[in-house]
């Protein structure tokens, strides 16, 4: 067991109290980070999947310009609209 899992799990005398749940309270923060890093890299992933597959689609031919040029439109409105 590392350190921190041993400290996490220590009852602090009183005069440390305070100290142990400032500890928690950053630890925590630590690992909300790790959660949101990993919920942005499986953004990333997937968003460079999509681009991947549209690429390939546009450069075979399968898709043009002017087909998905209103569904873009229509996706920019919303990003903005959400992003507001």
């Amino acid at each position: 067991m590392d350190i921190i899992q041993e400290v996490l799990q220590i009852i602090p005398v009183p005069g440390l109290a305070a100290a142990f749940t400032i500890f928690r309270s950053i630890w925590a923060s630590v690992e909300q980070a790790q959660a949101c890093q990993e919920q942005l890299r499986v953004l990333a992933t997937c968003t460079a999947t999509l681009l991947e597959a549209l690429d390939r689609q546009y450069r075979t031919g399968k898709l043009s310009e002017e087909s998905t040029f209103n569904h873009l439109q229509d996706l920019h409105r919303f990003v903005v609209i959400f992003l507001l």
